[in-house]
């Protein structure tokens, strides 16, 4: 599994358990060990693999790119937000760009992300509190992955 995972930065369970003559069962199984390592992230009908760069540039490419769009995106989402809620960051360059939009406005959120850059911009923020997600420290992203 994690040879293809390698090759093709994705698999399937249909097509794993018919190359290894196994029920979908056993591979999804098989597949949640590799996600509690890190390895892999499980989407419906199968898993994409953390380390496959193929499709990702690097992060501080993206944040550098489309930066006008992202930051009108962010405006609008943080608009939508109403004081004291609490909401979850994801760890996309969009969502750097949320978090430092947040900032200054005096929401008073409660914060959750699995991104340490988003929680560097809001842990001065007055009245916010800001929690970490658990996992290991994805290198580049600065986000953590995993249980």
């Amino acid at each position: 599994i994690e040879e293809r995972l390698r090759s093709d930065g994705e698999v399937d369970f249909a097509s794993l358990a018919a190359m290894f003559e196994v029920s979908e069962m056993t591979i999804r199984r098989d597949i949640d060990v590799l996600e509690s390592q890190g390895a892999v992230r499980r989407v419906r009908g199968g898993a994409i693999a953390y380390s496959h760069k193929a499709e990702e540039p690097a992060f501080g490419t993206r944040v550098e790119s489309a930066t006008a769009e992202k930051a009108h995106i962010a405006t609008a989402a943080v608009e939508l937000l109403e004081p004291h809620e609490t909401v979850i960051i994801d760890s996309g360059s969009t969502a750097l760009a949320v978090a430092h939009q947040i900032r200054g406005r005096g929401l008073g959120l409660t914060v959750i992300t699995p991104s340490v850059l988003a929680a560097l911009e809001l842990v001065d923020e007055p009245n916010t509190t800001v929690f970490l997600t658990g996992g290991r420290l994805r290198p580049g992203e600065l986000s953590l992955i995993g249980s």
